[in-house]
């Protein structure tokens, strides 16, 4: 997933380099692209190459959809920061929207 850039963030978002858009500038920022791996227990982020970002609780993550795109654009609440992000608006991306739902 990442960043395309085609869509325009709501006011509380803003553009941070490495071509995430970042809720506040509250918690780290993310790189240009990642996979999101969600299990029954938990929400894994990591980058292409396999090194993690991050790893959070299921029950400690909300998915909001912003923007159906494509790209389909959704903010990802963590409990230390919040990330906007853009992913191809495939059955992949529907799925793993769905399963915050």
């Amino acid at each position: 997933m990442h960043d395309t850039g085609l869509v325009a963030a709501p006011g509380r978002f803003r553009r941070l380099p490495g071509a995430v858009r970042h809720h506040q500038g509250q918690g780290d920022p993310w790189p240009a692209r990642v996979v999101m791996t969600l299990t029954e227990d938990a929400l894994r982020v990591a980058t292409p190459d396999g090194d993690t970002v991050g790893s959070w609780p299921r029950t400690d993550v909300e998915v909001q959809v912003v923007g159906h795109g494509p790209p389909v654009s959704f903010v990802v609440q963590l409990p230390d920061a919040a990330h906007l992000l853009s992913a191809a608006a495939d059955d992949a991306t529907r799925a793993l929207l769905a399963s915050f739902e």
